[in-house]
């Protein structure tokens, strides 16, 4: 008796742990903990003679980044989920959205990471450089939010390839950055995390009813 009522305790930690990752933060469409990294597909700096590297790190690995790196993205992440909405960060997400004809609330980050250079102490400033990342989360991309020095802009020339699977831009400042999306549009083939809840909710109200069956069970053969 003890073992089964062992096992389904068992079994309703396990679907709260499950929910708890699969959830969505505020102004995420998922948990950043469930993305795969982005894959940096190219990364060339202006400067002729530079050797920098760039290196693309999800949240998901942020204890991977200099302690300093790993503050700022972690700082961005809580902006991010304690915003009403994503404006909250840069108003002219505000004008995005219009322009767009959706509300500012249908915003949402796809994607947090981070982006620096190794390998380069040549020169301090290392001009423009041309970055080109693969994501599975750039369908119905708005825009590429980058934080740096304390503020949000918007990039403006970043753009998704007409395959779809490639985000390009360029930038001169190395820090986090937010992939936006517009979930007013979700990709149907796309499992979303309201579509799994249903079911998480069926096994723990099965786990709990079997633990009241089993207790009436055990009571009945002390009687």
């Amino acid at each position: 008796m003890r073992k089964i009522i062992t096992v389904c305790l068992a079994v309703i930690m396990l679907v709260s742990v499950t929910l708890s990752v699969v959830a969505a933060p505020g102004n995420f469409v998922k948990s950043p903990s469930t993305n795969p990294a982005p894959e940096l597909i190219e990364g060339v700096n202006e400067s002729e003679g530079c050797t920098a590297q760039l290196i693309i790190t999800p949240y998901i690995e942020r204890d991977t980044l200099p302690e300093e790196d790993r503050l700022i993205i972690e700082g961005v992440y809580k902006q991010i989920v304690e915003s009403p909405d994503l404006s909250a960060l840069t108003e002219d997400l505000i004008d995005v959205a219009a322009k767009l004809g959706v509300e500012v609330k249908d915003l949402a980050v796809s994607d947090l990471f981070d982006v620096r250079y190794i390998g380069c102490d040549i020169h301090q400033y290392h001009g423009i450089f041309r970055i080109k990342i693969k994501a599975e989360t750039l369908d119905n991309f708005v825009c590429l939010l980058h934080f740096h020095e304390g503020e949000y802009h918007i990039v403006e020339d970043a753009k998704v390839t007409e395959d779809g699977d490639y985000l390009v831009f360029t930038t001169n400042k190395l820090s986090p950055f937010a992939i936006v999306v517009n979930t007013s549009e979700k990709n149907p083939d796309a499992p979303q995390t309201n579509d799994l809840f249903p079911i998480y909710v069926s096994i723990a109200a099965v786990s709990g009813l079997m633990l009241i069956g089993l207790a009436i069970t055990y009571k009945k053969e002390r009687a």
